[in-house]
C-alpha cells in the first residue's frame, strides 16, 4: 500500500499536495489482528524454556502417513520426492528437528512451532483447507547428575501444558485418555467441551523410522480453536 501512495504522490507532484497539521481517518479501516494470539503463545513458551523451530512445509509421501491428519495435498511440480506434498501435520518437521539436535549431543531440550497445515477438501474453491497448528516436542534422556531432574513423563508435560494454557486465559483445561496412531499413550486436550489437541509419547515404530534414541513427548494444539475461544 505504501508503494502505491508514493507513486500517486510522485505523479501528482509533492509540491502540489497541501500540507496539514491534523490527521483524520476512519476507524473502520483498522482491522483486528487475528494472529495476535500467536505472539502471546511464542512469548509464554519461550519464557518456560522452549525454543522456536521453523520446518520445511513440504514433506515426502511417507511422512504424510505417520499421523492421522487428513489427506495431504500434492504439488504439481515437486523439486524432489522428499518435497512432494504440502504438510498435513506440524509434527514430522519437529521430530526431525529433535533428531538433528539429538545427534549433535543435545539433551532434554524443548521445541515448538506454529505453522499452517493443508488437507484436501471438496468444500473449498481450491480443493484445499488451511489450518494453523502449534506443535510441541519434549526431548527426554536420563541424566544421573545430582543437579538434573530425571526423565520427563506425560504427567510433567501435562502440567506444563495446563500452566501454559492458563497463562493465555484458557482456564477450563481437561485431559482424557485416548488411543492415537503413532503413540504409546496419549491424552486428548479439552477446553470445557472443545477439543484443542492431544499429548502423547511417540511409539517405538515411529522412533525407529525417525531414528530417535530418546523418548519424545509430542503435543499438537489447534491454533484455530484457540482463536475461536478467544473471540467468544
Amino acid at each position: 500500500d505504501v508503494d502505491l501512495f508514493e507513486e500517486v504522490a510522485r505523479i501528482m507532484g509533492y509540491d502540489n499536495i497541501s500540507s496539514s497539521h491534523g490527521f483524520s481517518g476512519s476507524f473502520s479501516s483498522f482491522v483486528k489482528d487475528e494472529q495476535s494470539l500467536d505472539d502471546n503463545v511464542r512469548m509464554q513458551l519461550k519464557s518456560i524454556g522452549f525454543h522456536e523451530h521453523y520446518s520445511n512445509s513440504l514433506l515426502s509421501e511417507e511422512h504424510t502417513k505417520h499421523f492421522k491428519s487428513g489427506k495431504p495435498v500434492r504439488i504439481k511440480n515437486p523439486l524432489s520426492k522428499e518435497m512432494e506434498f504440502m504438510r498435513n501435520s506440524i509434527l514430522p518437521g519437529l521430530i526431525m528437528a529433535a533428531v538433528y539436535n539429538e545427534k549433535r549431543q543435545q539433551k532434554n531440550f524443548k521445541l515448538f512451532e506454529i505453522g499452517a497445515v493443508h488437507n484436501l477438501s471438496n468444500k473449498s474453491y481450491t480443493n484445499t483447507k488451511e489450518k494453523f497448528h502449534l506443535g510441541l516436542v519434549w526431548h527426554s534422556q536420563a541424566n544421573l547428575h545430582w543437579r538434573n531432574h530425571g526423565n520427563r513423563d506425560i504427567f510433567n508435560c501435562k502440567g506444563e501444558i495446563t500452566q501454559f494454557l492458563n497463562s493465555l486465559g484458557f482456564d477450563k483445561i481437561q485431559f482424557k485418555i485416548c488411543d492415537i496412531q503413532g503413540f504409546h499413550m496419549s491424552l486428548k486436550i479439552f477446553h470445557d467441551k472443545t477439543q484443542l489437541g492431544f499429548l502423547g509419547l511417540l511409539d517405538d515404530l515411529l522412533m525407529n523410522k525417525y531414528d530417535v534414541k530418546s523418548n519424545l513427548m509430542i503435543c499438537d494444539i489447534s491454533i484455530m480453536e484457540l482463536r475461536q475461544i478467544k473471540k467468544h
